[in-house]
């Protein structure tokens, strides 16, 4: 993890923004972050943040679609979880001192927000729980909590659906922004050219998206900048896959060079410095998302291509 903070920091990488999981039975995949990050010697070089990523968990790993897409677990928790998590948040990340703020107030984005309202059966309540972790946190301190959700129009897993009405939601929430996680789950795949979609082509269709969106919605709408989308290795290999399938197959992106990556990131960050956005934030989908073909992270295909791309968009100190 080290080594992973020093090729981000060196490559003007300034917040990384965890995909972190808590079900009612507790932590999931925590590791990386609990003995990865914050035990780095290093750590103060980046912020990190969370994503509360609280879909439900499908077996969707070497999955056949002739088969049951079997739930393992719901991404509804109690209000007991709620407590419990918002706690354990405050204690162990929020007053760590590389976590990211933004004016002051500590960052906390969900994933799902469907999933969020089910949880707690209407708006009223989800509202409620929020405000709850509201007061937790600026009795622990801070001026207040940053609450963003990810904007979501496609949702690509087993069972998920989007709000209707996103515009009302975000006042109905007092939500503080919205960001993407993925062009994909904004039509930016082309099922009639399956097996593939122009990354070019991708790219264009998520800047419409985000330019209507972001006149749409009441809050500020960070874009999200994506480096691939191959699903492919959560497909069973022995399946003959000749066409798009739910969940895990869909047309791949290609011509996603590093180059292609930093004509898109550059398209993307020039619209945002001249959008009257309270801060000049840009998501990165991802780090390392490997089951969903995008990795930013060195690999043995482009080396340091992907970072040295965005080291040539923001310099090694942003």
């Amino acid at each position: 993890m080290a080594r992973k903070i020093d090729a981000a920091a060196d490559h003007g990488v300034q917040v990384l923004i965890f995909d972190w999981y808590h079900y009612d039975d507790g932590p999931f995949l925590e590791h990386a972050l609990d003995r990865g990050f914050l035990q780095a010697p290093n750590n103060q070089r980046i912020k990190f943040a969370l994503m509360w990523t609280n879909h439900d968990w499908y077996g969707i790993q070497g999955y056949d679609p002739r088969e049951e897409c079997k739930l393992w677990y719901p991404g509804k928790i109690t209000p007991a979880t709620w407590d419990k998590i918002t706690t354990l948040i405050l204690e162990r990340y929020f007053n760590h001192p590389s976590y990211w703020k933004i004016d002051g107030c500590p960052y906390f984005s969900i994933y799902d927000i469907q999933v969020f309202l089910e949880s707690f059966g209407s708006i009223a309540s989800a509202r409620a729980a929020l405000e709850d972790f509201q007061r937790k946190t600026t009795t622990a301190g801070f001026p207040g909590l940053h609450v963003n959700s990810i904007l979501w129009g496609q949702p690509n897993l087993p069972g998920g659906t989007a709000p209707a009405d996103w515009s009302t939601l975000c006042r109905d929430l007092a939500l503080d922004s919205l960001t993407g996680y993925t062009w994909v789950h904004h039509g930016a795949l082309d099922d009639s050219q399956f097996p593939v979609t122009e990354y070019a082509e991708a790219r264009d269709r998520y800047l419409d998206v985000w330019e209507k969106e972001l006149s749409a919605m009441p809050i500020p709408y960070y874009p999200n900048t994506t480096v691939a989308w191959d699903n492919s290795p959560r497909a069973a290999h022995s399946v003959p896959w000749d066409k798009p399938a739910a969940h895990v197959v869909n047309p791949v992106l290609i011509h996603n060079t590093p180059k292609a990556f930093e004509e898109a990131t550059r398209l993307i960050l020039n619209h945002v410095q001249f959008q009257k956005l309270p801060h000049k934030i840009v998501t990165i989908n991802a780090w390392n998302e490997w089951p969903e073909g995008s990795c930013i992270e060195p690999d043995t295909l482009y080396g340091y291509g992907y970072l040295e791309a965005l080291r040539n968009l923001v310099g090694e100190k942003p």
